[in-house]
């Protein structure tokens, strides 16, 4: 249902580029079909670039709005520091198609409630991706990237070090912190409460059924997860009609040996009338 993944600043920059659609090496694993790229969805605010390919400039929109987000709250001087996590939410299958437009908004609502829509990168909903078997989607359903900078309360904000000195870890209300906010805890608690989230704003989808223990799948678990239900399909179905094809056959040919049974004791009968008709002569 949901899976998170996080970036540094080096690795973000494709991310955002995936999601605009403005990747000059889109990932091999994924069916996207261009002519449904209009249909994907921005439901971030307007200065994040949206989600329309647009020379790049969509994808460097939200990457400025990166940048100054984390002038803005302390961020510790390290290559591989985490800026940046996301959630990709796939649509439900058991919710009326009339609530979808409202299950995205009540999605992100309830992430903004979570991480503040002040952290909010993007907030896009992908339409055009699918692995499609027979005119249907079997992989790559219809899915949101909300991808947000983990900010966290410094708790060390205006509290002077140990030389009475105010250092400049200080001096910022925020900070960003993955470890700090996505911790063991927070992914148990994530699912039943976004669960909680849609009950209260009367959305009929199931996004935890409490069997999963609270474990958060990744990306590709959750791809590979789909192939093989659907593989398991495939090979129900072809033991199936493998099954349907013999009782087929067995009936086709009782009904040749049941033919040919009456045609030769036709011409038996036939053989008889004849002769008899003979002798009569």
């Amino acid at each position: 249902m949901a899976s998170i993944e996080k970036y540094t600043k080096k690795n973000i920059i494709y991310e955002l580029r995936h999601n605009t659609r403005e990747s000059t090496r889109p990932p091999s694993n994924i069916d996207i079909d261009p002519e449904r790229t209009q249909l994907n969805e921005s439901l971030a605010p307007p200065d994040r670039g949206g989600a329309q390919p647009n020379d790049g400039e969509a994808a460097r929109a939200a990457r400025q709005y990166l940048k100054e987000r984390l002038s803005e709250v302390y961020c510790y001087g390290r290559d591989d520091l985490v800026v940046a996590a996301s959630w990709v939410i796939t649509a439900p299958k058991d919710f009326p198609t009339e609530e979808r437009e409202a299950f995205w908004h009540e999605t992100y609502n309830f992430l903004n409630s979570l991480y503040n829509e002040r952290n909010v990168i993007q907030a896009i909903i992908h339409r055009d991706e699918g692995l499609h078997i027979d005119g249907r989607v079997v992989a790559g359903e219809e899915h949101m990237h909300y991808v947000f900078i983990p900010v966290v309360k410094n708790d060390k904000y205006n509290k002077p070090n140990r030389y009475g000195n105010i250092s400049g870890s200080s001096l910022y209300e925020e900070k960003v912190c993955a470890n700090e906010l996505i911790t063991k805890k927070h992914l148990e608690e994530f699912h039943p409460a976004y669960q909680q989230w849609l009950d209260d704003h009367g959305i009929h989808a199931t996004v935890h059924s409490g069997v999963t223990g609270g474990r958060n799948h990744t990306v590709d678990e959750l791809k590979r997860d789909t192939l093989d239900r659907e593989i398991q399909r495939l090979h129900d179905l072809t033991e199936s009609l493998d099954r349907e094809n013999q009782a087929l056959r067995a009936r086709i040919e009782e009904l040749e040996h049941s033919h040919n049974r009456n045609y030769s004791g036709s011409r038996w009968n036939n053989t008889i009338e004849y002769t008899n008709e003979r002798s009569r002569w």
